[in-house]
């Protein structure tokens, strides 16, 4: 699919579930009509054609592309349409003869194309008409800050600026109202449906989710500084994000009903995604080269003694008489009797006093590369299992230089001799220090960024209107 193309990358952030909102095209119905709708922007009704199909409203990419400002890239080998917010805004051509001609019975065909803004996923998919792209007005709109307000009666669609609501500022950087509703609603819907909360419970959720976003506001203000922006290995991360809530909720249409009581939108979505990937980013920068100090490592060892084993080993030979082929297909009943046989005749040959080495080397054929490799002896690390448990539990019941019975596995009939085997024991300082660097790594850069995080309060001027 040309969508799993373009959505890659991994990141660790919390998933929003009621950030995401857009259209899919799903209905099977073929035909639309042509400018029976009348479109508006702040009051204003605009020229533009539009189709009007299953009860919503799609316009021509390049001719919104001229009233919203932007430019679009159109890739046919990935199947995206960029919209992009930079760059040489398309000429209205014969703009006179938009929205004019009227016609009805239009073929509809769905587009296998993704919508993109700036590279961030739009969850809209387009649709083609007489060959020209559409969009569905209202999911675009909105991910270009805009109210959409559609009448079925009047087939009229208006759009409005989001008022310009502010709870707060972060050194002059405003918080937006949406901003902070979003993270509020998300507390709320977290504690569940039915839930009474007191007037003083509902100010504790609103402290909280300001200082959220006063924290997202003040690191993107410190990726700035640091020079950090919006590459394509950031975005990506993002629409991994976008991409896997959708998928976790039965997708967007689902989500849409659901997230569309709360008045939260898809870039309501994108924006919190978007900080939470920059303070990550951030984070990552300004503390790399940070490690736990001496005392601390100590100390986390000290605690943590009984944690850092050295598990038990031992380097043994064996003679394997298999009861699988090189490709790994079981033998017949009566070949792995027969094998079986063998390999108790040899049993009796090495009690006997015949020569372990002499038998290996005549009689066992060994398929599997991880033991076949090593004929002078391979590894056996106890808990890991690497051929069976009973394997295992066979060769740490020897002394060095003694053979065990036959012993049955998977791969065939074995009879192991030891050749040496280290005890379990805890590991020295020395010798857990890598892993403890690893183990405390997450904690001491994460802490490092916290404190940094509140100087940069301390020293910043926040205003708060709620």
């Amino acid at each position: 699919m040309r969508k799993e193309r373009v959505i890659t990358g991994l990141f660790i952030v919390s998933i929003i579930c009621l950030l995401i909102q857009g259209c899919f095209f799903t209905d099977s119905a073929q035909t639309a009509e042509l400018n029976s709708v009348s479109v508006s922007i702040n009051g204003l009704e605009i020229d533009i054609d539009t189709i009007f199909y299953n009860e919503n409203i799609y316009v021509p990419v390049e001719q919104i592309c001229y009233y919203l400002n932007c430019t679009y890239e159109i890739d046919d080998i990935l199947g995206t349409i960029n919209f992009l917010k930079s760059g040489k805004i398309p000429e209205a051509e014969n703009i006179d003869k938009w929205g004019k001609e009227k016609k009805s019975g239009l073929k509809i065909e769905p587009a296998d194309y993704i919508c993109m803004l700036d590279g961030i996923l739009l969850f809209i998919e387009p649709v083609i008409c007489e060959k020209t792209f559409y969009v569905h007005l209202k999911c675009l709109a909105e991910s270009f800050e805009l109210e959409a307000s559609q009448d079925l009666t009047k087939k009229t669609m208006e759009l409005f600026d989001y008022p310009a609501e502010y709870v707060g500022a972060v050194n002059g950087e405003k918080i937006k109202k949406r901003f902070f509703r979003e993270r509020y609603i998300y507390r709320l819907k977290r504690l569940g449906e039915d839930i009474n909360l007191s007037f003083e419970e509902r100010k504790q959720l609103e402290t909280e989710a300001f200082d959220e976003c006063v924290e997202l506001i003040l690191a993107s203000q410190l990726a700035r500084e640091n020079g950090i922006e919006l590459d394509e290995r950031l975005k990506e991360m993002i629409n991994w994000y976008l991409d896997s809530t959708v998928r976790g909720f039965g997708g967007i249409d689902r989500l849409r009903a659901e997230v569309g009581k709360y008045g939260v939108t898809y870039q309501d979505g994108v924006n919190y995604f978007t900080y939470g990937v920059l303070k990550e980013e951030v984070k990552r920068k300004v503390s790399e080269g940070v490690e736990p100090s001496l005392e601390l490592m100590l100390d986390y060892y000290r605690k943590n003694e009984k944690t850092f084993i050295h598990p038990a080993k031992a380097i043994v030979q064996h003679i394997i008489i298999p009861t699988k082929d090189e490709n790994e297909n079981s033998y017949s009943d009566e070949i792995v009797e027969r094998q079986r046989q063998l390999a108790n005749e040899l049993m009796d040959r090495l009690k006997a006093g015949d020569d372990f080495e002499k038998l290996r080397k005549e009689y066992s054929v060994d398929y599997f590369a991880d033991t076949a490799s090593k004929p002078e002896g391979f590894e056996v690390i106890k808990g890991q299992m690497s051929i069976a448990r009973v394997f295992e539990d066979a060769v740490f019941a020897l002394e060095p230089g003694q053979i065990s019975d036959v012993v049955k596995t998977y791969r065939g009939f074995h009879i192991i001799k030891l050749i040496s085997k280290e005890d379990e024991r805890i590991m020295t300082f020395e010798e857990a220090r890598e892993r403890i660097l690893r183990e405390l790594d997450y904690t001491v850069k994460t802490n490092y960024f916290n404190d940094l995080m509140e100087v940069m309060k301390e020293e910043s001027i926040i205003e708060n209107y709620l």
